[in-house]
């Protein structure tokens, strides 16, 4: 029980506010991922940053956009525009694939809304 805990509070990957890696941040651990209808996927539709502020959406709720992100060791993530946690998109396309921490500061010109992760 104690690993599993561990496992679960370990950082997945981190995704803020402005690009560069900067502004306002949400870490997002692996027990982040499994509230909604996939098991390893997060969307910023009606998140929130690690301060408690909402990540707010600009136009909708759908057009809710993260400027960056980075992955942590260990970790690969594919990001995609609609949120895909949260609501039901009959058409889910990645828009990047396979990032890893290898990749550094990733900066995103698209709604970037949704993360999903491999371990």
């Amino acid at each position: 029980p104690a690993r599993i805990r561990e496992a679960r509070d370990k950082v997945v990957a981190t995704v803020y506010e402005g690009p560069g890696c900067t502004l306002r941040a949400r870490g997002l651990k692996e027990s982040d991922f499994p509230a909604g209808r996939h098991a390893n996927g997060w969307d910023a539709c009606y998140g929130t940053w690690d301060d408690g502020s909402a990540i707010e959406p600009v136009g909708s709720a759908v057009d809710t956009r993260l400027g960056s992100f980075r992955v942590h060791s260990g970790y690969e993530v594919n990001t995609s525009s609609p949120c895909h946690d949260d609501f039901f998109y009959p058409a889910h396309t990645n828009r990047l694939t396979r990032v890893t921490a290898a990749d550094g500061c990733v900066d995103v010109d698209y709604a970037f809304n949704y993360l999903e992760y491999n371990s």
